[in-house]
């Protein structure tokens, strides 16, 4: 059997968590709105289209030309430490003062971009461009084998009507 002081204690004791957690609760909620505004502050930046996530120049080097098995040939820019997170993005790349839109494939901490650039063909190594990164369009990490190029296959057909459509409204 309990005493009043032990119901009194406990039940300051349970207040005082139920206090700390709705502390918790407030302090994340105020976290969360402050990820919140940088997310839509960062979701501007990257629509203005003044705003890049950068702009890289390098030299077009030969790859292994299994893009091009998949119908989805890449030109390789071997270019300086590339700090972007994984993905597709819709891009331009300026070929001899001429600029040109494609989607890049960005690979996370590595020295190279690769590019489909829309309705070109031509012989571009050894020239070097410039290519200007300018919208995020999709996740894509994962891991070199067999499956690899199929999925890309599959990933470039679902954000190259999109990337399309965003160099259209330009």
């Amino acid at each position: 059997m309990h005493n009043n002081d032990d119901i009194m204690v406990g039940l300051f004791s349970r207040k005082n968590q139920v206090k700390n957690d709705n502390d918790d609760i407030n302090e994340i909620e105020v976290l969360y709105d402050k990820f919140e505004h940088q997310m839509q502050f960062l979701k501007k930046k990257m629509e203005n289209n003044n705003n890049e996530f950068g702009k890289f120049n390098g030299i077009v080097i030969q790859g292994n030309k299994k893009m091009n098995k998949i119908s989805f040939p890449t030109a390789n820019i071997e270019c300086s430490k590339i700090n972007l997170k994984s993905g597709l993005y819709t891009s331009n790349i300026e070929i001899d003062g001429i600029k040109y839109n494609g989607i890049s494939i960005i690979h996370e901490n590595k020295d190279l971009i690769e590019m489909n650039i829309f309705d070109f063909n031509e012989n571009i190594y050894g020239k070097k461009v410039s290519i200007s990164i300018l919208k995020y369009l999709s996740d894509f990490t994962p891991k070199i084998n067999e499956d690899y190029y199929r999925s890309l296959k599959e990933k470039l057909k679902l954000d190259y009507p999109i990337a399309q459509k965003y160099f259209q409204s330009k």
